[in-house]
């Protein structure tokens, strides 16, 4: 859609791991979660999705530690909460 990001891990890095990020000018201020779909590899590999805004708060959620993320190969709908800790 209007609003896709694609990330693809081609290779194995030397540094241990890929990153994408983006740096978008809006204002979630009245929203209470971020939400997506994801295609899981089937490897289990280790995903961090982290969420930084501008007065330094940040959000982060660990896919891996999700038995729907872990076990399968098929498009799930994730939604990570905004909670302050």
């Amino acid at each position: 859609g209007d609003y896709s990001l694609k990330v693809y891990i081609l290779t194995q890095l030397s540094i241990g791991y890929v990153g994408c990020r983006s740096q978008l000018n809006v204002n979630w201020s009245n929203c209470n979660a971020l939400q997506f779909w994801v295609i899981p590899d089937g490897n289990n590999q280790w995903t961090v999705i982290q969420i930084n805004t501008s007065d330094g708060v940040s959000y982060e959620a660990y896919l891996q530690d999700y038995a729907d993320f872990t076990n399968t190969t098929d498009p799930l709908l994730v939604t990570i909460p905004f909670y302050r800790l």
